[in-house]
């Protein structure tokens, strides 16, 4: 049985030997551990820096007098329509001013037709004017002359 014994002790003597190859090998990746930690913790203060808030040169903006006008008169009205004391006052208001933006807003529509239908007509005009020009033909100053051999100038202006 001492051969067993023997055995076993070298065995466990192998064992110890990879266990300091084992520490070497921990110690390695232990070390690359904290450098990726070190890494990281430098590219987080970095993004922190990056969200702190910049005071920067600004520019100065021009107020619009006649915008703000606009906008206090606008306000003065809506605070007059709001003091109206009486119902009535403020629903004959209301329907004054309901039908002034009827008004308005018929206007624009009849205006948008109004627009289109000049639009057709220019663009039929066009069509009427640009008459397609026969193959063979030569125009010199407004007037079509035909290939040789052909009796007859015609303009363009009048068919045929």
């Amino acid at each position: 049985m001492g051969g067993l014994e023997k055995k076993k002790e070298e065995e466990d003597k192998k064992d110890s030997d990879e266990g300091g190859e084992n520490k070497e090998e921990e110690d390695v990746v232990a070390a690359s551990e904290e450098e990726e930690e070190a890494h990281l913790a430098a590219l987080e203060e970095q993004r922190m820096e990056e969200k702190k808030p910049r005071v920067m040169a600004g520019t100065t903006k021009l107020e619009d007098k006649q915008r703000l006008a606009q906008e206090e008169e606008n306000e003065a009205k809506r605070l007059a329509i709001m003091m109206m004391m009486k119902k009535w006052e403020k629903y004959l208001y209301q329907k004054i001013m309901f039908g002034k933006r009827c008004k308005i807003r018929e206007a624009n529509k009849l205006a948008q037709k109004r627009k289109a239908h000049d639009e057709a007509l220019r663009s039929e005009k066009k069509a009427r004017k640009t008459r397609p020009v026969r193959p063979g033909t030569l125009m010199l100053c407004g007037w079509v002359c035909g290939p040789s051999g052909s009796r007859g100038w015609s303009s363009p202006l009048v068919p045929g």
